[in-house]
């Protein structure tokens, strides 16, 4: 019991630093900044978007048997797109560019440095050759430095409460407040991204000899202990961002609040030192994403290379942090709107899959959910379709909510008094455990013929396949 006790907190802060990107201090301080007196409530509601969501989604997606599993309901091609938009999203879109961007504002600019292009350059070539050269070097980094970054937040947090730099006053109004929170918390894309960390935990039980019965409570454990450190550093940092009204003027991010009360509390040096800790975290995290995206796309389409996906996505992202910080903001909202609700509905839906008949209702309650997100990005962006805030909900952002449950409850209940077998589905994991030679060998294969780890496995597996049909 004390072993899988263990076990559980392992996970957990192994999720937590999942989860913990540097990128994210930007939203929680903003947020509290700008809600002022209503931040506990603000905190609150960015949770629920942010860490909330996201473990509820890994549980979801571990208990569906993979990622791939978790969308099937939607059909093969739309739910390809899918998850290819998600990989975009948490990829060279968004969540890449914004570590670089996040670099200069946060950690390069500070140094007297004022070029976004070449510091962004710069920190792309490094994340490409990282990814290809070591990644011993990426475990050393992330090993080390989330645990000094935690330590540097609590610090300041517990310096912020005990001399605060200011008097929390009054924010925007409440409506405005509740909004911004869930869209601050969806801005982390923890929620969208989750999913993706399935084989991650997969891996983890395997190697520390899970059994198959224990497996969803250690999750669930795992997920909780994640949440509740997530809970605590987010809570220190809206209250920071509420705290610091009255000494930062017109802050337009959380990069400049985070500046101005590091400074207020710890002086110069304190801001170097913040500086030279989320420029490495914004690497680690660049190279995480960028490796995971690249071999995504290199399974989808194996004839590019993994190398060469490598080159896309570096560029890519380059690109796109050359726009700014609060540009790149702007640019994720539409994508929000537009991904999370099919999520959320297929997370929502996803107890009822094994109880009876009902890929159709997800389905088509999904594919609501993606129409009414669409026409609230056209509305918000050129007008004209105001009746899509009519709906119940829309004023927080969930106007596709209770229609989307509707469709899906009405679907259902034909689906399961018709008497036809809708391809209810049936989870099959299979585990593969590996010694450390094994590991290395793998890796080296994967290098040596620039293929995803996954290809070579498969490869493998069809030589030795048509090598015993040949002797029979």
């Amino acid at each position: 019991m004390k072993k899988e006790l263990r076990i559980i907190f392992v996970i957990g802060f192994s999720l937590f630093a999942m989860f913990f990107g540097a990128g994210n201090l930007i939203f929680p301080t903003f947020l509290g900044y700008s809600s002022g007196s209503y931040w506990p409530i603000a905190f609150i509601l960015y949770m629920a978007a942010d860490g909330l969501l996201a473990m509820v989604s890994l549980y979801c997606v571990f208990s569906c048997g993979g990622i791939t599993e978790f969308v099937k309901p939607l059909g093969k091609y739309l739910g390809t797109i899918i998850l290819v938009c998600i990989s975009l999203c948490i990829g060279p879109l968004v969540a890449i560019p914004r570590t670089g961007a996040i670099t200069y504002n946060l950690g390069v600019a500070n140094f007297g440095f004022k070029s976004l292009v070449i510091t962004t350059a710069v920190f792309f070539i490094a994340t490409y050759f990282i990814c290809i050269k070591s990644e011993k070097i990426v475990d050393f980094i992330g090993r080390y430095l989330t645990p000094t970054l935690l330590a540097f937040l609590i610090i300041m947090v517990i310096t912020g409460i005990i001399s605060p730099v200011g008097e929390i006053q009054a924010g925007q109004n409440l409506q405005k407040v509740m909004y911004e929170s869930f869209i601050n918390g969806f801005q982390t894309l923890d929620g969208l991204g989750a999913g993706l960390f399935n084989a991650v935990i997969v891996n983890a039980l395997i190697f520390y000899n899970i059994k198959k019965d224990r497996e969803k409570k250690v999750i669930l454990s795992s997920s909780i202990i994640a949440f509740i450190c997530l809970s605590i550093v987010y809570c220190g940092l809206c209250y920071l961002g509420a705290s610091s009204r009255l000494n930062v003027a017109n802050a337009e991010n959380g990069t400049d609040i985070l500046l101005s009360f590091t400074g207020l509390l710890f002086g110069r040096s304190g801001v170097l030192m913040l500086s030279v800790i989320v420029i490495l975290a914004c690497l680690t995290t660049s190279v995480a994403l960028t490796g995971g995206v690249a071999e995504y796309f290199s399974e989808l389409i194996p004839k590019i290379p993994y190398k060469i996906w490598l080159m896309i996505v570096c560029f890519a992202s380059f690109i796109f942090s050359c726009l700014g910080v609060d540009a790149i903001i702007k640019l994720a909202i539409p994508l929000l709107f537009t991904l999370y609700p099919p999520i959320i509905i297929l997370i929502l839906t996803s107890v009822f899959r094994n109880k009876f008949p009902c890929n159709n209702a997800i389905k088509y309650s999904a594919i609501l959910a993606i129409i009414i997100g669409f026409i609230t990005v056209l509305n918000d962006t050129f007008g004209g379709l105001g009746f899509i805030k009519l709906l119940p909900l829309s004023s927080l952002s969930f106007g596709y909510l209770i229609p989307s449950l509707i469709v899906f409850v009405v679907i259902a209940f034909f689906e399961k008094n018709s008497g036809d077998n809708i391809d209810v589905p049936k989870v099959l994991n299979t585990r593969i455990t590996l010694h450390d030679e094994d590991v290395g060998m793998l890796y080296y294969i994967s290098e040596k013929i620039d293929e995803p780890k996954s290809e070579v496995i498969r490869k493998a597996i069809k030589n030795l396949y048509d090598e015993l049909k040949d002797k029979e």
